[in-house]
């Protein structure tokens, strides 16, 4: 760490003075010819922006280059203009308003270029968007993008699937830092707080070029920067209110810029009580809390800017363990007197986290810094992570209660270091490394994973060339990552066999084993976008990618309580290697856009989990818990994404939305039809929504009300080998939702009210992700596992203050 923030400062020191900048002038016009005044341009890179006069005109002082550049005026199309000095003056015209037309820029952390023409299959997820979503967190919004589904624990735990790829194939960044927050456990959500959430872009394919390990299957970078303009500051209030599970939420924050300093923060809770359904009633130790505090701040200077970040994210959620008595209804533990013992879970609509429950914190530092220079800049990234993630149960009455059981300690300190060549002759390149030191400590009496440090280190080499209508950009990385996991010994008290059961097994000794390991390789992608026409775009991406085996896949030795299951690692994992084919078209016109995305994926030593059986293929039991362990075989992905948006340009207010996804995925070297299909992999989904959006007057910004359906396939793609997994009835899902936003006279926003429904019929359904699937059976109605959440309304309310 020394080294690199040596090599920060030697670049500083020796390019800090040696900065020029270019003045960019310009006008903005209508489709009329007309200029138009008070057109905002900003970029985020920059954080940096300016006005359009009242004839039209416009002038910024930017570094030298290309910069990305949203211009923005209400009744406008909103577009992304890429601007330099390369012109004496900018002319840009901005089409009549359009909801659905507005450019994307697709940031990689490489490069950048609009999505039309950029050769990765990417999706942004707008402010607007999260907003007006009526969807419990914000993972769960991210599943209406074609291609992403969630892993679920009842409300309260999300964690986002990629084209069938989640937990450590994918990566997730937030403000261009990796999260590391234990992401392996099943149970293990993502701790980002939705409510400081500015936008969201998605990567689906491999990512390893940019990111390394964990990045196979896709990434999602969680942004929290606003566009500011000097002298503005900001205050927003936004409250919402979920009937289902009674969930309120509330966010505080503060943003401005004075003198080229701008700042921003964020306070936050949310609190829910148990969810319920038509079959399970309300569900029992369903319900959650957190409290979230984000902030940042940064100045910008002629050679720059530097830009500091801190957050800290604090949850407690109920395990839900689905016992139940013979009438159905939810048990829960209690001492009485001197004992331990089952009673009929009571006060169900109340908001109390009973036990057992995990108390979560992760708290992270950031550093940002950009220098430009001449005809190049140089980018760091610097972050410190700790995770805490603490376990309570009772056991019996002697223990006490507010000692956690499992109590696990994270520590990760994250360095990204870059060089952005300047584009010349439409070539530019970058070069870079990044990577991570990480030290996990296991505090409590329970443990599932030992004591570990972890070194990760990468370096990469990417190029892109483009001509007028096509794009080609190529890159080579390549990974080192050293694993040192600790012995560790654990009294046999904590980790006992029950002998009465007849299925329990006497070859799991407690304890862990001293473990080091390293692991090296080489990723590359190629990638092409060809305009054939300003309607028809071709792509094709060939990328390899790797995993690494995380710690727990090599050295799991225990029950976990979150995941209700035994787990035992394999210390023979070896990489996972990925080669994956993307291809799309996509065809836009004024009145609708067509894209078809598909893919194929050849994983060689793909890491699963697989029930533990005995001679007689009899689950093997561990503290009355099923018992697991890591294997690997080679397996295929194929699927792929279409869309198909209607929006006629003679019926403005109307958008009819519809896409399908699909993932299958089997192993190559399967014995039987029950061992065929990957498991955890999501099923094919169709959606089809009808927005009609309207824009009434100067005191209504807008009106908009959307309704659409959400159908999930039969998935009997499923890995039945001892019945871990079992097939998942289809199911329909259908929503609602009005939104409007009012504003005074002089155009100042006053509030944006959203209401909508979700699941409107009240259908109870399990998702095929769902972890509560598997849980008990219900003698009531004979019904297996907890079923996903009923019919819910919200009401959101979002007050912007601007002074």
């Amino acid at each position: 760490m020394k080294l690199l923030f040596n090599i920060m400062l030697f670049f500083s020191i020796q390019f800090i003075f040696a900065q020029n900048t270019q003045t960019i002038t310009g006008v903005i016009k209508n489709e009329n010819g007309s200029t138009l005044p008070e057109v905002h341009l900003y970029s985020d890179e920059l954080h940096k922006g300016t006005e359009t006069t009242e004839n039209g005109h416009f002038t910024i002082s930017i570094p030298s280059g290309n910069h990305w550049f949203t211009i923005s005026k209400e009744g406008y199309s909103t577009q992304v203009i890429e601007l330099n000095g390369s012109k004496k003056e900018w002319t840009i015209t901005l089409k009549d308003d359009d909801e659905h037309h507005i450019d994307e820029v697709i940031f990689t952390g490489i490069s950048s270029s609009k999505k039309k023409l950029s050769p990765l299959s990417g999706a942004t997820v707008s402010k607007e968007q999260l907003l007006e979503s009526a969807q419990p967190n914000i993972i769960e919004t991210l599943t209406q993008t074609p291609g992403i589904e969630n892993f679920s624990t009842g409300t309260s735990i999300s964690k986002p699937i990629i084209r069938g790829l989640g937990s450590n194939r994918i990566l997730i960044s937030q403000n261009g830092i990796r999260q590391e927050e234990q992401q392996w456990g099943a149970e293990h959500g993502v701790q980002i707080d939705g409510q400081s959430i500015e936008k969201v872009q998605i990567i689906k394919g491999p990512a390893s070029l940019m990111y390394g390990s964990d990045a196979l299957g896709g990434v999602i970078n969680f942004n929290t920067e606003k566009h500011l303009h000097e002298g503005e500051v900001k205050w927003n209030l936004n409250t919402a209110y979920f009937t289902n599970n009674k969930q309120r939420q509330f966010s505080l924050d503060n943003a401005g810029m004075l003198n080229n300093i701008f700042w921003d923060w964020t306070i936050s809770g949310v609190e829910a009580a148990n969810y319920e359904n038509d079959y399970d009633g309300r569900v029992f130790n369903s319900g959650f809390r957190n409290l979230n505090f984000n902030g940042s701040i940064g100045k910008n200077y002629n050679w720059g800017n530097t830009h500091f970040f801190v957050s800290n994210f604090h949850q407690n959620l109920g395990i839900i363990e689905g016992e139940r008595d013979e009438n159905g209804q939810f048990l829960q533990h209690v001492i009485q007197g001197d004992e331990l013992v089952e009673v009929p879970a009571t006060n169900l609509d109340d908001y109390t986290i009973h036990f057992p429950y995990q108390r979560l914190n992760h708290f992270k530092a950031q550093l940002k810094q950009n220098i430009f220079l001449p005809t190049s800049k140089l980018a760091f990234n610097f972050g410190y992570q700790q995770n805490d993630r603490k376990e309570f149960e009772l056991h019996d009455a002697e223990e006490d209660p507010n000692e956690p059981a499992l109590n696990m300690r994270l520590h990760t300190y994250n360095y990204d270091m870059k060089w952005f060549i300047n584009e010349k002759n439409h070539f530019k390149t970058t070069w870079g490394i990044n990577g991570m030191f990480q030290e996990n400590k296991s505090l409590g009496e329970e443990h599932l994973i030992s004591n570990y440090n972890l070194y990760d280190f990468g370096a990469f080499a990417y190029a892109e060339k483009k001509w007028k209508k096509t794009l080609i950009n190529a890159g080579i990385r390549w990974d080192y990552r050293r694993i040192n996991s600790k012995a560790l010994e654990v009294e046999e008290d904590h980790h006992h066999h029950d002998d009465e059961d007849e299925h329990e097994d006497e070859v799991f000794e407690p304890g862990f084993e001293a473990l080091k390991t390293s692991f090296n390789n080489f990723s590359g992608s190629l990638g092409i976008s060809h305009n054939l026409n300003k309607n028809l775009t071709l792509k094709a991406t060939l990328g390899k990618s790797f995993r690494a085996p995380t710690a727990l896949e090599l050295t799991a030795n225990g029950v976990h309580h979150g995941s209700l299951r035994y787990e035992r690692g394999n210390p023979n994992l070896d990489i996972e290697n990925a080669l994956q084919v993307d291809g799309s078209i996509i065809f836009t016109n004024r009145n609708f856009s067509i894209e078809t995305s598909l893919f194929y994926t050849d994983y060689q030593d793909f890491i699963y989990l697989e029930k533990m059986t005995d001679e007689q293929n009899n689950p093997i039991l561990v503290d009355g818990f099923e018992a697991f362990e890591y294997q690997q075989q080679d397996a295929e992905f194929f699927g792929g994404e279409f869309l198909l948006n209607i929006h006629p340009r003679v019926i403005k207010w109307f958008h009819w939305k519809n896409s399908f996804a699909m993932v299958n995925a089997q192993f190559k070297d399967y014995e039987s039809e029950a061992s065929k299909y990957v498991p955890n992999i999501p099923a094919n989904k169709l959606l089809s929504e009808i927005e009609l959006v309207f824009h009434p007057n100067k005191f209504v910004k807008k009106w908009s009300f959307n309704t659409g359906v959400r159908h999930y396939m039969e998935q009997d793609h499923a890995y039945t080998l001892y019945d871990t997994e079992t097939p998942t009835d289809a199911y329909t899902l259908v929503h609602a939702g009005f939104s409007t936003v009012f504003q005074n006279k002089k155009g100042k926003e006053l509030f944006h009210l959203t209401l909508a429904g979700e699941n409107l019929f009240d259908e109870t359904y399990q998702s095929h992700l769902s972890r509560l699937k598997y849980l008990d059976e219900n003698p009531a109605n004979g019904k297996t596992g907890v079923f996903n959440m009923g019919r819910n309304f919200v009401v959101k309310l979002n007050i912007p203050l601007s002074l």
